[in-house]
């Protein structure tokens, strides 16, 4: 944003924030001059997720409920292994 604008990006209006973030928020179609900048923000982005959901928040907000016994278990549902293409061998 200093090389762009010439001030940090807290100062910048909204138009300009979001033309950074067009810019640089999908690495692999970002123009030449922006590719240093968008490879940053994928692996901040990656590592603010990661972090986020291995808190209790995160965990609530996925809906994990932790290590905890269960009385069965038949397997994953019909639906998703009919998305993964496979079948289910062991009962």
């Amino acid at each position: 944003s200093k090389s762009r604008f010439g001030k940090s990006f807290t100062e910048l209006n909204e138009g300009q924030k979001h033309g950074i973030c067009d810019d640089i928020h999908h690495a692999p179609a970002a123009k030449p001059e922006f590719k240093k900048a968008a490879g940053f923000f994928d692996l901040f982005r990656s590592l603010c997720a990661g972090a986020y959901y291995a808190t209790p928040a995160g965990w609530k907000a996925i809906g994990y409920v932790g290590n905890v016994a269960l009385p069965q278990f038949d397997g994953p549902p019909p639906e998703v292994l009919a998305k993964l293409g496979v079948e289910q061998t062991v009962k």
